[in-house]
């Protein structure tokens, strides 16, 4: 299946959940938080969260300093 993330074309297998794209795209989960198509999915929901054809992934990475 094909969907975006960060605007940017990615493939993954069919039926893949978050967990799986995260890992496949080979992200580092720690600091980050998603978004598919404009809502934040939490993160006790990345192994459920079922991706589908066309969707849109959004991964802001947390930033520390001052």
């Amino acid at each position: 299946m094909k969907i975006k993330v960060n605007s940017k074309p990615c493939e993954l297998p069919d039926n893949s959940n978050i967990s799986i794209a995260i890992r496949e795209l080979d992200i580092n989960p720690a600091g980050i938080a998603i978004a598919v198509n404009g809502k934040v999915v939490p993160k006790n929901e990345y192994e459920t969260h079922i991706l589908c054809d066309s969707d849109e992934m959004v991964i802001i990475k947390a930033f520390y300093g001052g």
